[in-house]
């Protein structure tokens, strides 16, 4: 049988502090809420300056 999907063999834990571990999932989640939060308050202060 020929595998058609091949797991990847990788560890999903970016960092370890003490008992908690970050994924690097959750900081993919938390970066995109970051960037996507600043875009809308730059794209919200040029709407309030062309007023």
């Amino acid at each position: 049988m020929i595998p058609v999907l091949l797991y990847p063999g990788f560890d999903p834990v970016m960092l370890h502090f003490g008992p908690f571990a970050i994924r690097w999932y959750a900081l993919a989640y938390i970066l995109g809420l970051v960037i996507g939060w600043r875009l809308m308050r730059r794209r919200a202060g040029l709407v309030l300056i062309r007023r």
